[in-house]
């Protein structure tokens, strides 16, 4: 090779290489996106020990249903008044204001989507209502942000899971709620599409 080409070559060399290889400062996904369907009690009259909660960090190790109590384990906790509604109540709702807790509950953001449970493909971008309670109907679908920092302790560019939530009916006495639920079990990735999110 003539040696006036090869600065030429070996640029051309080290711009295929690049292409060809990832952003080395990219952060990828490790978990496939969790698909799970569930019964919940209301807290209002459970039977003892059963669910009554959703923990969306459980969704890696198939530990999403639990109880709502102090240690404010779950993300969202279910009151169910009637036949026809569900109030989806986040942690700092239930507990109210408490200034002398070493750990207040973990911050967590409800919104309604006007997008079909099957149809919504990953979490919007902003419009969650945070530490609240978002009463919804059969069918309607709901998209959880919760930012714990138990989950995401190293996280660098968030800590937050989403999941997508929809109760598709509900059963009295005692009051509970069938529920499918949808988890990206990465930290700040919102993609529900089936699979280990790509971004």
């Amino acid at each position: 090779m003539p040696a006036n080409f090869r600065p030429l070559f070996a640029a051309a060399a080290l711009v295929a290489a690049l292409a060809a290889c990832d952003d080395p400062y990219s952060i990828e996904a490790q978990n496939a996106v969790v698909a799970d369907t569930t019964v919940l009690y209301s807290i209002n009259d459970a039977p003892i020990g059963a669910p009554t909660a959703y923990f969306l960090f459980g969704a890696v190790n198939r530990t999403t249903d639990v109880t709502a109590n102090s240690s404010f384990n779950f993300d969202v906790a279910l009151s169910i008044p009637d036949a026809n509604q569900v109030q989806l109540i986040t942690p700092r709702r239930l507990v109210g204001v408490i200034p002398n807790l070493v750990q207040p509950p973990h911050r967590v953001g409800l919104q309604t989507v006007p997008e079909a449970f099957d149809q919504l493909l990953a979490a919007p971008n902003s419009g969650f209502a945070y530490d609240s309670l978002l009463t919804v109907t059969p069918g309607q679908a709901v998209v959880i942000q919760s930012a714990n920092p138990n989950a995401c302790p190293l996280a660098i560019y968030g800590m937050n899971f989403y999941a997508k939530f929809v109760v598709d009916s509900i059963r009295m006495d005692p009051a509970r709620a069938f529920v499918r639920v949808t988890t990206d079990p990465n930290c700040d990735f919102r993609s529900f599409a089936p699979g280990v999110p790509k971004e």
